[in-house]
Order: C-alpha cells, then sequence, then structure tokens
C-alpha cells in the first residue's frame, strides 16, 4: 500500500523510489515457474499485473497520475501480452481525502477496479447484524457509481476486493456466515445483472485449510497464509474449506457470472 501514516504517498514524487519498483517489476516479469516452464511474462495463467494496492494519492494527485501513466507505459513496453489495472479501491467514503478520481485514475490502464469494505468503512458493525441492510444499501451504490463510470470510459469494471466478518464478529473457524453469505450472494446479483461494464469481482480472501496459529492473532512468520494482510487479525475475513454454506454462494455465484457474460 503506497500510503502511510508517515506520508508514503509521496512515492509518487520520489524517482529513487520508482526505480526501485522498476526494477523489481523487470526481476517479476522474468521470474521463471518451473511448474510451467514459462516466464511470468509469458504466463497464460496470469490475468493481469497491478500497479499497486490500493493506492492513494492524498495530496500529490498529478504527481500520483503521471506515475499512473509511466507505469503503465513501463510495464507495456516489457510485457505486452497481459492485462494491465491499477489496484484502486475507489472513491471512498472519503473522497476529497484520498484523492481518487475513477474517471482521470484509470485512463491508461485496461479495466477499472474498486473494493467494497463496509466494516472497515464504517458503514457495518458485525455485533449489529440489523445493520446490514444499511450497509448494503451504500454498497450498491457505490458499486453502482462506479458501473456508471467504466461505461463512460468504455471499460469494463472489476470489484476484486469484497468481503464481511463472521457472524457477530467471531473469529472461530467453526462459526456461522450467514451475513457474510448474504452480502456475497448480493455483490454477485449486482455484478451479474450490471450491465455490459460489469466484467467480474472476487471475494476477499480465500484461507482454504489454513487457519490462524492463535485466536485474534497478527500474522508471524510461519503461520498459515490466509490472505488477510500481516497486521490485521488473523482470520478476519478468510474463507475456509469448511465454510459450506459460503462455498455453495461462491459456486452459485460463477456459474451466474458465466451466465451473464453469454447473455
Amino acid at each position: 500500500n503506497t500510503e502511510t501514516r508517515s506520508g508514503g504517498s509521496r512515492y509518487y514524487e520520489l524517482p529513487e523510489a520508482q526505480e526501485l519498483w522498476q526494477r523489481f517489476v523487470a526481476t517479476l516479469l522474468q521470474r521463471f515457474n518451473r511448474h510451467t516452464a514459462r516466464t511470468y511474462r509469458e504466463e497464460p495463467a496470469i490475468l493481469a499485473w497491478q500497479l499497486a494496492n490500493e493506492p492513494r494519492p492524498i495530496t500529490h494527485r498529478d504527481a500520483y497520475r503521471k506515475w499512473i501513466v509511466a507505469s503503465a507505459a513501463f510495464l507495456r513496453q516489457r510485457d505486452c501480452g497481459h492485462l494491465i489495472s491499477l489496484g484502486s479501491e475507489g472513491p471512498t467514503p472519503w473522497p476529497s481525502y484520498v484523492g481518487t478520481n475513477l474517471a482521470k485514475d484509470h485512463a491508461v490502464v485496461d479495466y477499472v477496479t474498486v473494493h467494497v469494505w463496509p466494516q472497515n468503512w464504517g458503514w457495518f458493525d458485525p455485533q449489529n447484524g440489523a445493520g446490514l441492510d444499511s450497509a448494503w444499501a451504500l454498497a450498491e451504490v457505490y458499486v453502482r457509481g462506479a458501473l456508471t463510470e467504466a461505461e463512460r470510459l468504455d471499460k469494463p469494471l472489476v470489484v476484486e476486493e469484497f468481503g464481511l466478518a463472521r457472524d457477530a464478529g467471531s473469529y472461530a473457524a467453526g462459526s456461522t456466515t450467514a451475513l457474510r453469505d448474504i452480502f456475497y450472494r448480493r455483490m454477485c446479483r449486482l455484478i451479474a445483472g450490471g450491465g455490459r461494464a460489469a466484467a467480474g469481482l472476487g471475494f476477499w480472501a480465500w484461507g482454504g485449510e489454513g487457519r490462524p496459529s492463535r485466536p485474534r492473532s497478527v500474522w508471524k512468520a510461519g503461520d498459515a497464509l490466509l490472505g488477510d494482510p500481516p497486521h490485521e487479525l488473523q482470520g478476519w475475513y478468510s474463507v475456509y474449506d469448511t465454510d459450506a454454506s459460503t462455498l455453495v454462494v461462491i459456486a452459485q455465484c460463477s456459474h451466474m457470472l458465466q451466465q451473464a457474460a453469454h447473455n
């Protein structure tokens, strides 16, 4: 993430920092996948490269958009076989602070991205399940606004991150996920019926067989990788292999999106 409390958005004005990013990207593109005998640059299993995770310009807006143009061009010169996306969460509930602009920010990348985080954004408290409907109303407005902007840009939209905590904010792997399932199902229906700009969505995040090493703990070396960022409580948004009801919703959603794509 390019923003920190100490002013990480200065990154966009630091040539030496961007040079380090370019060196990293150049190395990554040439990384050899021993399972397919291809470099990442040649790997068809990779959908797209993303410039950053949830970049925010804050007070460096001109430099931010110049960075987008330069970074996308750097990638395209070295890999013309993969899509390029920004990784933006969109305007968030605080657009005047974060300084993002869907139209300007996505002008030179291949598709539009947004993220939807009801609890992180103060729309939903898992301890109060009755608030889900009001949180969903805000989420729906947010996504529909992004769909409108994507249509104006004539580019696809991917809701590439969305999630909800387990019922009552539990971190126990065996706890219920009824509200999460409702949220997932609604998001899927929204994208499936979202029109020509609605291209896909990705829940966050697959934990699979992994489990936190300790209840309500942050990640440490040796722990399972659950999808939750290492500085956040592990299992917050993780979908486990035993979350049977959620897995059914995901399977149904996949089928629904495939049908929508063929209509």
